[in-house]
């Protein structure tokens, strides 16, 4: 079996997430070769930790060093603009993590770079690739409940507000609706492509951080999404599509490995198929990463470069709606419209 070098940007939690599946990835030997850490005690503590034979504090030095197939960044999404185009001028394919950019403007440059380098760029949203998600779309479009009328979804994480904590920092992107409302959106676009219209109300703070978010998007035919996000209350974290011939209720925890999904028809009755796999579902997302490398493609034909754009154009109309600025955006008018909307 081949054997598929990868480097780590941001060795944290979701970083040891990742590379606990890795070796639970079937397309190759998946191995990771180096780590990079701005503090490079850090890394050399978590190279020794996970057995990586080489640690950097300097991501180009990196670049220019390690023969790698690929690099995962793992750090917070205001740094994942700049990473990942370091990465690319060095011609190493990427695979980052959601939010993939803070905004549009950014996510436009590393796509660009990506064509320019021809080099592989991919967001990590990794529910896209799993098991239950990937069944979820099938049932949809073999038409199982009919047409579809609304999707309802929402997730929540009551964040602990110490001083420091990344999800009420606005340094660091903080809030509800990149970190935990991003899943939402992303399944109405998958299931419903581009919305026509958009409308949305946040609970804002002092520092400009939004605790709550609530979206309705709506599509062709008048379909309809409620996108729901929170840091402050337990939302459920349930998900649900709605049909003329039926319904899907994806048990929680929906974005992660469900206890199974229920498909319903209009008489009330209940088929549950279970879901489950082994680890978190990285593996997943790791797997699609080696398969488009090796067909030399620029972009993963399930989780496109245009699908990300969309759903980044989503979430900077919604903070535009409710004026949610980080200290690294351009402003944009109140009620002004996005282009691409």
């Amino acid at each position: 079996m081949v054997t598929f070098k990868w480097g780590i940007i941001g060795p944290g939690n979701i970083a040891e997430t990742f590379l606990q599946d890795l070796k639970r990835a079937t397309s190759a030997n998946h191995i990771v070769t180096a780590v990079f850490h701005k503090e490079k005690e850090k890394a050399a503590v978590f190279a020794e930790k996970w057995k990586i034979p080489f640690f950097y504090d300097s991501i180009h030095e990196m670049a220019k060093e390690c023969h790698m197939n690929a690099v995962y960044i793992a750090t917070p999404h205001p740094f994942h603009h700049k990473e990942t185009l370091i990465c690319l001028e060095q011609g190493i394919p990427v695979l980052c993590e959601k939010p993939i950019a803070i905004n549009k403007m950014q996510l436009e440059e590393m796509i660009a770079a990506s064509e320019r380098t021809k080099t592989f760029l991919m967001e990590g949203m990794w529910i896209r690739f799993l098991p239950s998600i990937r069944q979820v779309k099938e049932i949809c479009e073999q038409g199982l409940i009919g047409e579809i009328v609304s999707i309802h979804a929402n997730l929540s994480y009551v964040a602990p507000k110490e001083s420091g904590n990344r999800y009420f920092n606005p340094a660091l992107g903080g809030g509800s609706l990149l970190d935990l409302g991003v899943y939402p959106v992303y399944l109405a676009v998958l299931l419903m492509g581009r919305p026509i219209s958009i409308s949305s109300r946040a609970r804002v703070n002092a520092d400009q951080i939004d605790e709550h978010c609530l979206i309705n998007l709506e599509f062709l035919k008048k379909t309809f999404a409620v996108c729901e996000s929170s840091l402050i209350t337990n939302t459920g974290n349930t998900a649900g599509i709605y049909g003329t011939e039926g319904s899907i209720r994806i048990c929680k925890p929906w974005n992660e490995m469900p206890e199974c999904i229920e498909l319903s028809d209009t008489d009330g009755n209940i088929t549950r198929i279970p879901s489950g796999w082994d680890g978190h579902g990285f593996q997943y997302e790791v797997d699609e990463v080696f398969r488009c490398i090796e067909k030399n493609q620029l972009e993963s034909p399930a989780l496109t470069h245009s699908t990300s754009l969309c759903v980044m154009d989503i979430l900077d109309t919604v903070r535009h709606q409710n004026g949610i600025y980080y200290p690294f955006d351009s402003p944009v008018p109140a009620g002004q419209k996005l282009t691409s909307l």
